[in-house]
């Protein structure tokens, strides 16, 4: 008996199911139920999230990440887990980022971007000054520094 291998996608949580909105939990996005539940018949649904990061998991003590949120303590990952089973968002497992890079031939996250050799167009993208604030994509300050220099660069031409 054979049995057909089921390819994986990779789903993140905050931004994509839900609203972004952490450190709570956003309102589930319009249409996800349906979308998950097409993509499950024939993948299996891994959700993965930056809620799994090790900067949340610190439990001792509340810390503040850089223009970022303060992490306080609580069990964002397990939040999660209940929202998507108290929600029925159609998956198969939880990422908990102990394993590495989850292996999928798909990837949908709010702030991803598909590379086809476009090097170029992406550092234009993730360089050029947001119209709509964002958190910050978590680059370092020397990288901050570059991605100006060259957009500068670029402006000049």
């Amino acid at each position: 008996m054979s049995h057909k291998r089921r390819y994986t996608v990779c789903i993140d949580f905050d931004g994509t199911i839900v609203d972004h909105e952490f450190p709570e939990i956003g309102k589930l996005k319009p249409g996800v139920i349906q979308a998950l539940t097409r993509i499950k018949k024939n993948y299996e649904v891994v959700i993965s999230s930056g809620r799994a990061s090790a900067l949340f998991r610190q439990r001792n003590a509340p810390t503040v990440i850089p223009d970022q949120h303060p992490v306080d303590g609580r069990d964002y990952v397990q939040e999660m887990v209940d929202f998507l089973h108290a929600n029925q968002v159609p998956h198969d497992r939880v990422d908990y980022g102990n394993e590495g890079k989850v292996v999928a031939v798909a990837y949908v996250d709010d702030r991803g971007f598909r590379y086809q050799d476009n090097w170029p167009q992406l550092a234009d993208i993730i360089c050029r000054p947001h119209e709509e604030p964002l958190p910050p994509l978590p680059l370092s300050i020397i990288d901050q520094v570059h991605c100006e220099y060259e957009l500068q660069a670029k402006i000049r031409r």
